[in-house]
């Protein structure tokens, strides 16, 4: 899949996911998510209200399977480098 459309299609839809699931099965907070993933805790907050990456999306199980591991592992970090965010979506984006 090229990047462009991955950004625009599924980037936020993934988010969104990797955001509840930190949420709800990690309990953490938005703005340790926010820290977590890079992005401000308002986005967070978009993305957990339902208001951004509303877009319900196909997920393989492959797509499934990752966003839970990396889920997993950023839940018992401090912090997660921009590189690693960087490996993470494009692990994705191959595995559409």
């Amino acid at each position: 899949m090229d990047i462009e459309k991955f950004v625009k299609e599924y980037l936020p839809f993934i988010r969104k996911i990797l955001a509840k699931t930190l949420y709800i099965k990690y309990n953490l907070t938005q703005s340790e998510i926010a820290k977590k993933l890079n992005i401000s805790q308002a986005t967070i907050s978009y993305y957990l209200s339902e208001k951004r990456g509303v877009k319900e999306l196909e997920l393989n199980e492959k797509v499934t399977e990752l966003i839970e591991n990396f889920a997993r592992a950023v839940a018992f970090r401090k912090n997660v480098s921009k590189k690693e965010l960087e490996e993470f979506y494009d692990e994705l984006r191959k595995s559409l």
